[in-house]
């Protein structure tokens, strides 16, 4: 759902206008690229917030941003402390991992 390929800064109501669509079909799910930016969190706080109203958190992954199994081990320790404080779930991105890519 969220790569900062797809959005940016900018595109923070589009991102809730499309997440709000996509969330009443039940087989979404929604990955997140995680990354300390003001969007990122911006959309983060909105889906906790959307999503405790609805009871829906586990559809909503977390990723560690990373092309190497380096990076994702570097990268993971802000994501899992993300997904314990917005209560989403974690992508280990296992094809990284595991040089499926």
């Amino acid at each position: 759902m969220y790569s900062p390929k797809i959005f940016n800064g900018n595109d923070l109501d589009t991102a809730k206008e499309l997440t709000e669509k996509l969330s009443t079909i039940p087989n979404v799910y929604f990955k997140i690229v995680y990354e300390r930016t003001p969007f990122v969190l911006d959309y983060m706080n909105y889906l906790r917030d959307y999503h405790e109203s609805l009871i829906w958190q586990h559809r909503i992954w977390l990723m560690t941003e990373g092309t190497t199994r380096e990076k994702l081990i570097e990268n993971s320790h802000a994501v899992f402390d993300a997904c314990e404080k917005y209560k989403f779930n974690f992508s280990s991105r296992n094809h990284i991992i595991f040089g499926f890519v």
